[in-house]
């Protein structure tokens, strides 16, 4: 929450659904890029953004996640949703890019009494993007393939804030640049009825499940029968990080010491993505387990493995705390 800022305004599920009778506008197949303004806000030649060529601005932002809804128009819902660390998709040259960092999104609506005015939602933001040393890079409709490719739980489809990818209204993205590595984007989408905001600051994840040693590894397996352990993989595959070795080092320990102990190594991840790339991706980390003992020279028979992907959460996948403890590695033993 320190460094990088993501401010993306999309104005667009809640306006586009009233527009549209509620449905999506899906005929758009293309990415359609508009020439980027040559107004009050400056540009980058839309389709070859290069970081390096914003100008680093030395305003001070102020306090996450720092900019409030244009007077007369509220964020609705609570004031948004706020989470201290999540994934957020920005659409640069068309590619919807994953920025890691805090986020907060929301609708924006007209505040009880008031007119909702487009243009000034959309001048008020700019005018202040511009202030604090912004820049435009890109004024786009995503097109249907590259949503496809991400797929709509990434994009958050749905939640306070997302974006409307179905429609043909474009996204407009700006970006505040602070230091070689700080920067704060900016996705602007709006209709003639309502708006959504997306910030989301760039930061360093910070780890706070530690690792649990051989001995607590045992203690756990010779009271509870059970071993609960957060074992780091790549993104999306079920390759370990030097993390995830080190973890396996440890269950090595507990099986060398104990000749006769075997085990199941049970796979399990969050709700995030389809139940079935779950269900794979949990057999694939546990067999990956598997592999690395057997690897060691723990015999084959002493370990089985499976996984039950997101069917059997510890906690509710409601924040990214609890996602976090539904993705682990179970020992059982056997």
């Amino acid at each position: 929450m320190k460094k990088l800022i993501y401010l993306f305004s999309s104005a667009l599920l809640v306006a586009s659904c009233s527009s549209n009778g509620g449905k999506h506008n899906t005929s758009n197949d293309t990415v359609q890029s508009k020439p980027l303004d040559s107004g009050k806000t400056k540009s980058v030649t839309n389709g070859d953004f290069d970081i390096n060529k914003v100008p680093v601005t030395t305003k001070d932002l102020g306090v996450f996640p720092y900019f409030s809804a244009p007077k007369n128009t509220v964020y609705i819902n609570g004031g948004g949703k706020r989470k201290a660390f999540d994934q957020t998709y920005v659409p640069i040259n068309g590619i919807l890019t994953p920025v890691e960092g805090p986020s907060f999104s929301a609708y924006i609506q007209k505040a009880d009494g008031q007119e909702w005015q487009q243009f000034y939602v959309e001048k008020s933001y700019e005018d202040m993007i511009k202030s604090m040393g912004g820049v435009k890079i890109a004024e786009e409709v995503v097109s249907k393939k590259e949503v496809d490719r991400v797929g709509d739980d990434k994009l958050k489809s749905g939640d306070d804030g997302s974006f409307d990818y179905w429609s043909n209204i474009p996204i407009k993205t700006y970006v505040i640049r602070r230091s070689d590595s700080d920067f704060v984007y900016i996705q602007l989408q709006t209709t003639n009825t309502s708006g959504a905001i997306q910030i989301a600051e760039k930061g360093s994840f910070q780890q706070t499940i530690s690792l649990i040693k051989a001995d607590e590894i045992k203690h756990q397996l010779d009271k509870a029968g059970k071993a609960v352990l957060y074992i780091n993989f790549d993104t999306d595959k079920s390759t370990l990080k030097p993390e995830g070795q080190t973890a396996v080092e440890e269950i090595d320990k507990v099986l060398n010491a104990d000749k006769k102990l075997k085990i199941a190594i049970n796979g399990h991840t969050d709700d995030t993505g389809t139940e079935e790339r779950n269900l794979t991706l949990s057999k694939e980390r546990a067999a990956a387990v598997r592999s690395e003992l057997i690897k060691k020279g723990i015999a084959a028979e002493r370990l089985i493995s499976n996984g039950f992907g997101s069917n059997k959460p510890m906690v509710a996948n409601t924040t990214e705390e609890n996602k976090a403890k539904n993705r682990r590695v179970e020992l059982i033993k056997l």
